[in-house]
């Protein structure tokens, strides 16, 4: 049997023998070549496993993207297992819980919970934890959480008619039990909420039920203790510990180093904020000596009890310490309490918006009917209404922008004054570029919708959608006419379509970029720098720049003959086809900050983990550029340059290649290092290494392969010589196989030789091709 894998027509052969290890999970490595505009790229495609069995809507990817984990079905014994990355982790079991496989959130890690018989036990790593119970038809484990860091994973654990919190890692820590709650439908509530872990993985906490009160709690995780012993301290008693709390706070870090946290304590109908730690760590459910301010810089003015707190509104600002912010309600006003100060009072109070470090904060406010914002305490003019999208700050945290609504009109404001009045504002659609430096919205009258970018009105549309700004001031957005829409790119404006896809336009990083879906008379395509790429049914990801903004690439829906598969699509050239193709949540691709992509693909029963990367690029310096010093096609034919040596172009795998150089077997082709660089076109760096240091840095790269016009059983090898030294060699390649070199080129070396053999029958004739070959530079 052979399996055929095609990137654009490409074929790379696989034989049989390979795929005897599939069903026990032994990889496969094919490769295929890609034409980038920056160069040849290489794809790496493993097989990781056979795809029987796989429970359906089990495939998980890391947030990383460079994992995946299967739960599978043994057809035999109807057990079930788990699967990452071709391995088999843990065991065989009767089940795995929804939810599960679930990775760290740097992918490092895996844990699921699996049930045995009447056992249950959590699987992290292929480690099984101690056995639990099963309760009647019930898990006994549930919200399983790994810290950010991956060192930890915390779950809840049900004993006993009783909740324990257990952290796992290096540890086996249990903080518990707790008393169950009764919801409102009569159903039992297990007696811990609102866990988290901090940023640095090192502390956590939740608050908990004992009896009828409920404590806060925070717990410190000391990675560098060999022992690994977990401290918890808790707060005192209350009637009730606000939803949403306990919060992180970056006041009075603890002899460990770790943050103290803040709440909301309910007593006798009486609302505060309460914080922990103490001076001193109490053991568990032992009353604090004192009421902590949620300000600890100012040791004066408490500040009492409130009627209410708003739920969700506690949090520390960003970047900020010694401090808890919240809002407040007092004998029916609402008022902002920033670094322990209440602010003025109001009917209504929104939530507190902060610039990106945290120093300065906004929030609307209601009295009576009209609203204003109030800026680092200052109130603005009032209106009947107050909007703006996720934040009133720009990037930088200089300016504040919103739009407000009078009786006649919409208006812009920036920090404070109107600088624009129109019909109509989507406040939603402000946004500013990555560098504070351009700002656009869309805006309208009553019949017509357009887009202002810095202040600057764009042509009418019946309705505007989608905006998004760039990197300096590249603008892209969706626009409408009648049952036509368009992409407005600047001031350009893309041919109609039916249809375009909601999260189109996408911008680079770079802001140079724009690319969208849009779907014509049936057919979808991605545009990305005016140029369609293929055509597809469907396009069912999103549309990926890498970060270097150079590669761009999308799932397409095909279909081929009539059947229906899934291809992934790199800088508009079509890979294989797959029966399906498994990415992040929300349909994401991964790039790599190495611009590899990676993704996972299945095709009928197999499973592949795909690599796509830029490992060859493009040549400074051309091989058909140069002339060699030996005589050309050795005991055949000349060279050819740019061409194969059959005159026709060169191709190997199906990929038609612009530049390189066309010989016959047996070939050997020799050029002098130095005299490349002694040429005055070559920069001074590259002249001065030549007379003094030898050769600057460089490596040689090609895709070497038989030409496509070769019999099917002509076979060559290529080899890499410095001078007498064989630096690199490629198996004997068949028509439809190539190998990718890469190769380091000493400074001493003088003689550049490249043979290319019929292999150890010495056939002569065979069309072998040096795709996209020369020397690349490289920083000293």
């Amino acid at each position: 049997m052979v399996v055929y894998m095609t990137w654009r027509g490409t074929v790379h052969k696989c034989s049989s023998r390979f795929l005897a290890g599939a069903g026990s999970h032994r990889w496969l490595l094919a490769l295929f070549p890609l034409a980038f505009s920056a160069g040849s790229i290489v794809a790496e495609a493993r097989l990781i496993g056979d795809a029987s069995g796989v429970v359906q809507g089990s495939p998980v990817v890391s947030p990383d993207g460079a994992h995946l984990a299967l739960v599978v079905l043994d057809a035999k014994t109807k057990s079930r297992h788990v699967i990452v990355d071709g391995e088999k982790l843990g065991g065989d079991y009767d089940s795995i819980a929804a939810g599960t496989p679930l990775f760290s959130p740097n992918g490092h890690r895996v844990a699921f919970v699996a049930r045995r018989g009447k056992e249950c036990t959590v699987v992290w790593d292929g480690v099984e934890s101690p056995a639990y119970p099963v309760i009647g038809e019930g898990w006994p484990v549930a919200d399983l959480v790994f810290s950010p860091d991956g060192e930890a994973l915390a779950y809840k654990l049900r004993t006993a008619g009783k909740t324990v919190l257990a952290i796992d890692g290096r540890w086996t820590w249990r903080s518990g039990p707790y008393d169950d709650a009764i919801g409102a439908d009569n159903k039992t509530i297990w007696g811990i909420w609102d866990f988290q872990f901090s940023l640095d993985g090192r502390g956590f906490l939740y608050r908990g039920k004992v009896g009828d009160k409920m404590v806060a709690a925070w717990g410190y995780i000391p990675l560098n203790d060999r022992k690994g012993s977990i401290t918890v301290e808790c707060g005192p008693p209350h009637d009730s510990i606000g939803r949403g709390t306990p919060v992180w706070s970056t006041n009075r870090p603890s002899k460990q180093g770790a943050t103290g946290i803040g709440y909301i304590a309910v007593d006798d109908k009486q609302e505060f904020i309460e914080f922990l730690p103490a001076e001193a760590r109490t053991s568990p459910r032992v009353k604090l000596p004192r009421r902590v301010r949620s300000d600890m810089s100012r040791p004066e003015e408490e500040e009492g009890t409130w009627d209410a707190i708003a739920r969700g509104s506690l949090a520390c600002p960003p970047g900020q310490a010694k401090r808890l912010d919240y809002v407040a309600c007092r004998g029916g006003k609402w008022s902002a309490v920033i670094s322990g100060r209440p602010g003025p009072p109001f009917d209504e109070i929104g939530t507190i918006l902060y610039s990106p470090d945290g120093d300065r904060y906004a929030y609307a406010a209601r009295n009576g009917p009209r609203v204003c914002l109030v800026v680092d305490g200052q109130a603005g003019p009032s209106f009947e209404g107050v909007q703006y999208p996720l934040n009133v700050f720009s990037p930088d945290g200089k300016t504040v922008v919103y739009a407000a609504r009078t009786p006649t009109s919409s208006v812009l404001m920036v920090d404070g004054k109107q600088v624009a009045s129109y019909d109509r504002i989507d406040a939603a659609s402000i946004v500013f570029s990555p560098d504070a430096r351009h700002l656009a919205f869309a805006a309208g009258t009553k019949d017509k919708s357009f887009v202002v970018l810095d202040s600057k009105a764009g042509p009418p549309f019946d309705e505007v959608s989608g905006l998004r700004l760039g990197e300096g001031g590249q603008m892209a957005y969706r626009a409408r006419n009648g049952l036509k829409v368009f992409v407005v790119t600047g001031t350009t404006l893309s041919e109609p379509y039916d249809l375009i896809a909601p999260l189109s336009p996408v911008i680079s990083p770079d802001g140079r970029r724009v690319a969208w879906a849009a779907m014509k008379q049936a057919t979808w395509n991605v545009v990305v720098d005016g140029k369609a790429g293929p055509p597809c049914q469907e396009v069912p990801s999103t549309i990926a720049f890498s970060a270097t903004s150079r590669h761009m690439a999308y799932v397409g829906k095909f279909g081929d003959d009539g059947k229906t598969a899934y291809g992934v699509v790199v800088d508009q050239q079509t890979g294989p086809r797959y029966t399906s193709v498994w990415m992040r949540d929300g349909g994401r691709l991964t790039f790599r900050p190495d611009d590899t992509l990676l993704f996972f693909a299945r095709n009928s029963a197999l499973i592949y983990r795909v690599a796509v990367g830029s490992d060859v690029p493009s040549p400074d310096i051309h091989l058909s550029s140069l002339v060699p010093l030996a005589p050309s096609g050795g005991q055949t034919a000349p060279l050819e340059k740019d061409r194969s040596a059959t005159g026709s172009p060169l191709r190997i795998c199906g990929q038609e290649f612009a530049r390189g150089v066309g010989v016959k077997t047996l070939s050997e082709l020799t050029y002098s290092l130095p005299d490349i660089f002694m040429e005055k076109s070559l920069r001074g760096r590259e002249r001065k290494h030549a007379r003094g240091k030898g050769i600057p840095p460089v490596r040689f790269v090609a895709l070497a392969g038989v030409d496509d016009s070769a019999a099917p059983d002509a076979g060559v090898v290529f080899q890499v010589f410095a001078d007498e030294n064989k630096l690199a060699e490629s198996p004997l390649l068949r028509r439809g196989e190539f190998h990718a070199f890469a190769v380091p080129l000493s400074p001493a070396a003088r003689r550049l030789r490249l043979v290319a053999t019929g292999g150890k029958s010495a056939v002569v004739g065979i069309p072998a091709d040096w795709c996209d070959a020369g020397l690349v530079l490289q920083d000293d």
